[in-house]
């Protein structure tokens, strides 16, 4: 003979119900959790987003002409980026770009200018920053500042001529801002204690 407990229906939902205010409980006694920072896509390039982050991380490492900033990020600041990250991925198509051998001597340089590799390493792990893709954005910006100086170069001095600045090269890339012109985004995380420019 086989007893089989059953309860009724009243019960399940009574037990479900219990349950799921012990659960929430716990969650709440469990204290605040930490937070990740907030990030938002403030524009594109063709298919490339462009995140609050990654110009919160050109500010941090004084990559593509900007310098360290808590300033909140604004649709010039995405413009800004935009056009330098263009000018990063035509160098990129043209195969334009650093040797393994110039990227780690720049990340050394980088080092030296964040502190060292200790308080560079402890910045990008206190952000969340991998480490791969702080070297990305630096070849980048090494890929950017190489097309800047060959498009510079481009220019053609003609004596007694007034010099003329050179215009920007034609790309058929487009650089998108999402922002409206009066929004600001916060910056993401706290930019590094011991940055310069």
């Amino acid at each position: 003979m086989r007893l089989v407990a059953r309860a009724a229906p009243g019960c399940v939902r009574a037990t479900w119900a219990f349950m799921g205010l012990g659960c929430a409980l716990a969650l709440a006694c469990a204290g605040p959790a930490a937070a990740a920072p907030l990030d938002a896509v403030v524009g594109t390039v063709n298919s490339t987003t462009v995140s609050a982050s990654d110009i919160a991380l050109a500010r941090a490492l004084s990559l593509f002409g900007f310098t360290p900033s808590e300033e909140p990020i604004r649709a010039t600041d995405v413009d800004r980026y935009g056009t330098a990250l263009v000018s990063a991925l035509e160098a990129s198509r043209l195969g334009i770009g650093p040797t393994l051998t110039e990227l780690d001597e720049a990340w050394t340089e980088l080092e030296a200018r964040m502190g060292g590799s200790d308080q560079l390493r402890a910045w990008l792990e206190s952000t969340t920053i991998d480490t791969a893709w702080a070297r990305r954005a630096l070849e980048a910006h090494l890929r950017w500042r190489t097309w800047t100086a060959l498009n510079e170069g481009l220019t053609i001095q003609t004596p007694g001529a007034a010099p003329e600045t050179p215009a920007a090269l034609e790309s058929e890339l487009v650089a998108r801002t999402l922002l409206r012109p009066d929004e600001a985004i916060p910056v993401p995380f706290a930019m590094p204690a011991r940055a310069r420019p």
